[in-house]
């Protein structure tokens, strides 16, 4: 029997958490016998991985996360039609907005045979202004209504997708899975981000620089502990993005010089887990991110935002603590909470519960089970 031809599509080639469950899953879904492909706007690490592994991957040209219909976004339709053409594929799975509402229509299109959409949180829980809001809200919907399947990745993704007309027997919730990370030893680990205050609590992020995450809170929050106390915060934050230049004025207007860092953008990051006493993730919006996951896997305290699936993973005040509003005054506060009786029995219980309901293996069989509904 001819395999099942499969074509990964997602919007950047960057490596977050999006680009991150799609080399996952065409890692394991090749390794269940499917042919894999994978599209995505611009080369980048996404495509080195792939590369690396031996699963095709093809650029769409003008793809990219900001919208521009009128110039960039028409070529990248295009260019995703043509490789859509080319590759013939069986199943068509869809991850992140913008690729998954081309490819959903381009899909019906060219007759598809089954077309699924991975919804890592629906953007619909960002702020905009009403209309913007609106048309996300519609184009959301419209991306669902072309899809033959949409994952939720969480239980609250998927309670919101229902309240949607149309949605009937297209669902499904399949949480996000990671596998069991190679840690660096502990001092090895600080040596790599710089770290200079072995005496104070190290607090780490590993998140994309962008607005959603939230980061000048936390750095605000820190500025605030460390006036606060003796034993200070020193505060790691890995990645890069958009908003580099503005934490760094940040950073320069508080004097955190010494205690607040940027480490960049590491292809190692999960391994440098072990530098941190605690992780922080003070997102506006998530799906049911991956670093949550790792660092409850890294044994971990987390500090996180009550959005998307985070509350299905940490429980407040037993696997960690849960921020209803991620505002400066509340970060601190789960701060001082949790350095004050500092106790490593959040980030085992955490780690207890990650080993046992997110691994990888059972979120690419749920996926594959999805693929052949």
């Amino acid at each position: 029997m001819a395999k099942k031809k499969l074509l990964i599509v997602v919007t950047k080639a960057n490596w977050g958490g999006a680009q991150r469950y799609v080399f996952n899953m065409a890692s394991g879904m090749r390794e269940r016998g499917y042919e894999v492909a994978v599209a995505a706007g611009t080369a980048g690490l996404l495509a080195e991985k792939l590369s690396d592994a031996g699963i095709p991957f093809r650029a769409i040209s003008g793809m990219g996360r900001d919208m521009r219909p009128f110039s960039s976004d028409i070529r990248a339709f295009f260019s995703l039609a043509r490789i859509i053409r080319e590759e013939k594929p069986d199943i068509l799975h869809l991850n992140s907005p913008k690729a998954g509402g081309m490819g959903a229509f381009l899909g019906r299109l060219f007759s598809v045979r089954r077309i699924v959409y991975t919804a890592h949180g629906w953007p619909t829980r960002e702020k905009r202004f009403f209309l913007s809001h609106l048309l996300i809200v519609l184009f959301s919907w419209l991306t669902a209504v072309f899809a033959d399947a949409v994952i939720a990745v969480s239980e609250a993704d998927l309670q919101e997708a229902s309240a949607w007309p149309f949605m009937k027997g297209k669902l499904a919730m399949v949480h996000n899975g990671v596998e069991i990370p190679a840690l660096l030893p502990r001092d090895e680990a600080q040596g790599e981000l710089g770290i200079r205050h072995q005496d104070a609590w190290q607090v780490g992020t590993n998140a994309e620089l962008h607005p959603n995450k939230n980061l000048s809170a936390a750095i605000l929050a820190v500025a605030n502990y460390n006036e606060r106390n003796e034993k200070k915060i020193e505060y790691t934050i890995v990645s890069d993005g958009e908003e580099r230049a503005k934490l760094e004025r940040l950073i320069a207007e508080k004097t955190l010089g010494d205690y607040v860092h940027l480490a960049g953008f590491r292809k190692d990051a999960t391994s440098l887990l072990s530098a941190f006493d605690a992780f922080l993730l003070p997102s506006l919006k998530e799906g049911l991110p991956l670093t949550i996951l790792e660092a409850g896997l890294a044994g971990l305290p987390t500090i996180a935002t009550a959005t998307g699936g985070i509350p299905e993973v940490i429980e407040d005040r037993k696997t960690g603590f849960l921020l209803s509003t991620p505002d400066p005054a509340s970060i601190e506060r789960a701060l001082s909470e949790l350095f004050s009786h500092y106790s490593k029995q959040y980030g085992e219980r955490l780690e207890q519960k990650v080993r046992a309901e997110f691994s990888l293996d059972r979120c690419i069989a749920e996926t594959a089970a999805v693929y052949e509904r």
